[in-house]
């Protein structure tokens, strides 16, 4: 009735096949092919880095057990935070993620910018050309001094239009806000 819940239930479990051993944030689940497929962001200890996990499960309670064995999702040598699963239309599924400012020094400062790439049919790894979208540049999106955030990516479709919706700021600041673009 989408009033009363019971829980909450602990849907993923650190275990031998985990490849991230703290920092476990940002979960996002989609159904595909009988069986939800979680991406999440962990902190990979061999780097001290955030990455991305991919986990299965035959519910949407778990347990859900990671695809690869003490690997993350992929690895492109930085970090990476909030993946995101869009299919379009014809069935093409995109991933969105961020790179992580914690690590990304752009002139003077620390940003994040936000990249897509197709994604397996299985969605359980990255396929083409990964490609920048969007960094910190409106005046509202570089308010939080030496590190600037802009990462969360939803991305919708309506009438032909893409949406990007998105965080910007830092999450404990004032200035935290949401944002979209076309």
């Amino acid at each position: 009735d989408l009033k009363t819940f019971e829980g909450p239930f602990k849907a993923y479990e650190h275990s031998e096949r985990s490849f991230g051993e703290s920092d476990f944030w940002a979960p996002e689940v989609v159904f595909h092919d009988g069986q939800f497929i979680m991406h999440y962001s962990a902190r990979d200890p061999k780097e001290a880095r955030l990455k991305i996990g991919v986990a299965v499960s035959k519910s949407p309670l778990g347990p859900f057990i990671d695809v690869y064995e003490k690997q993350p999702m992929f690895d492109l040598g930085y970090a990476i935070i909030d993946g995101h699963v869009f299919i379009d239309d014809d069935q093409t599924p995109y991933f969105y993620f961020v790179r992580d400012c914690s690590e990304h020094k752009y002139f003077d400062h620390y940003e994040s910018h936000m990249y897509v790439s197709k994604l397996s049919k299985d969605l359980l790894s990255l396929e083409g050309e990964i490609k920048k979208i969007l960094q910190p540049e409106q005046a509202w999106e570089t308010n939080s001094g030496t590190h600037r955030w802009n990462e969360g990516p939803f991305v919708l479709k309506r009438d032909g239009i893409y949406y990007l919706m998105y965080s910007a700021n830092f999450f404990a600041s004032k200035e935290y806000a949401i944002g979209y673009a076309t």
